[in-house]
């Protein structure tokens, strides 16, 4: 005989059953966490962000869209605004009118400034930033794709993306930020038939912080814009001093550019009849603590026609340099 009850044999199954319901339950708890975990800290993480953002940009409407976390890469915001009332309503974000948004006068119109499809920080997680309202990550590199950015001369006669900064700072800055396909449009006034713009495919940031707590940076990019073939520039800050390298190469300039440009700037070349250059722009400036910027600015003309009142005649086939430096 085994010295088995029917008793124990009875109870064999129902432990087996209970274990069975344990681990089932655990596993479609890991699942359920696996699957909330990251909407819970992106959306976490999404009102920290527009939170502090927007606690910075006092006077300015600002709106993130949606954030989600990936463990393999970290966390990705999506369609970042931020906005500012413009005056009476009937101004859109070109600049022109919107004759479907006349009425009422007394309304202020929203113009956008700032336009990002999607910010990833790449990042390793960190629990115990996520406990205490943090943006819980330990970041590495932050990427920006799609960024419009617009601006105009504003009643103060400042460009009025300046308003925005200083940029917030949210925490330690990242080794490295990637800005990919930013469009700018400098809008004119609502005269203005087009804005003009300027395309930058890539703008690169490498920061690399020092023992004393300040932080050498670089900043390179290139792109190119309706009126210039290749833009490039580089910009070094080291120990508090400014390095600047730009080159603007074919350059087209004519009349339908001037007529891009706000009214205060058109109204001083009304006299300008016919304009056509084409050229090559280099620039160079540097500063260095308590001391005054020195810069040197030269600009290559490979052909150019101007037709003015105070010119006996039209001028063509202009070709030559003008430099302009100051020690």
């Amino acid at each position: 005989m085994s010295g088995k009850t029917p008793d124990v044999d009875a109870r064999r199954p129902r432990k087996l059953s209970r274990l069975f319901q344990l681990a089932l339950t655990l596993s479609i708890l890991y699942f359920v966490i696996q699957a909330f975990a990251p909407q819970t800290i992106g959306e976490t993480a999404r009102r920290k962000f527009q939170s502090d953002l927007q606690q910075h940009y006092e006077g300015f409407e600002v709106s993130v869209g949606r954030g989600h976390f990936d463990s393999r890469i970290g966390l990705t915001f999506n369609d970042i605004r931020i906005t500012q009332s413009v005056g009476p309503k009937g101004l859109n974000a070109s600049g022109l009118g919107d004759s479907q948004s006349l009425e009422p006068r007394d309304r202020t119109a929203k113009r956008e400034i700032i336009l990002i499809n999607r910010l990833t920080v790449m990042a390793e997680i960190d629990p115990e930033k996520l406990l205490h309202q943090s943006l819980p990550l330990n970041t590495q590199a932050i990427i920006l794709e799609g960024v419009t950015a617009n601006t105009w001369i504003d009643n103060e006669g400042q460009l009025a993306i300046a308003k925005l900064l200083p940029l917030p700072k949210l925490g330690p800055e990242a080794p490295k930020m990637i800005v990919r396909q930013t469009r700018l449009n400098f809008l004119g006034d609502p005269n203005a038939k087009r804005p003009l713009q300027c395309e930058l495919d890539e703008i690169v940031i490498d920061n690399l912080p020092k023992r004393d707590g300040t932080t050498n940076r670089t900043i390179t990019i290139r792109g190119n814009s309706p009126i210039a073939n290749q833009i490039t520039a580089k910009i070094s800050t080291v120990s508090d001093r400014i390095d600047i390298r730009s080159a603007i190469n074919g350059v087209q300039v004519d009349r339908s550019v001037l007529d891009q440009l706000p009214a205060n700037l058109r109204q001083t070349l009304t006299g300008i009849r016919d304009l056509n250059c084409q050229g090559d722009i280099s620039i160079a400036a540097s500063k260095s603590p308590n001391q005054a910027w020195k810069f040197e600015a030269k600009t290559t003309v490979h052909d150019g026609q101007i037709d003015h009142p105070i010119l006996p005649r039209p001028l063509s086939n202009l070709r030559g340099m003008v430099s302009l430096s100051h020690d």
